[in-house]
């Protein structure tokens, strides 16, 4: 599988989640990160801070996305704080 991460990233306050995209084999899917795991592994605090939080961890994030869609998951992601 060929892994591109675009260097985007974006809150969507509606599903709680700070969302990135990820191109897999020429195919773009959005990875959704849940504010609870930014709160939980990696110290995001308030709204105000989680893209920066998601941002000061990406290459980890990004880990767990791949490892994630190499383990089958089909169409976008969610991670989840108990899936780290």
């Amino acid at each position: 599988m060929q892994f591109n991460f675009p260097n985007k990233s974006r809150i969507d306050s509606s599903t709680m989640c700070v969302v990135f995209p990820v191109v897999v084999d020429g195919i773009t899917r959005n990875v959704f990160v849940s504010y609870e795991t930014l709160d939980d592994h990696f110290g995001g605090t308030n709204i105000q801070d989680k893209k920066f939080v998601f941002e000061s961890n990406r290459s980890a994030i990004e880990s767990k996305a791949r490892k994630i869609i190499e383990n089958g998951t089909v169409g976008d992601v969610l991670i989840k704080t108990a899936m780290f």
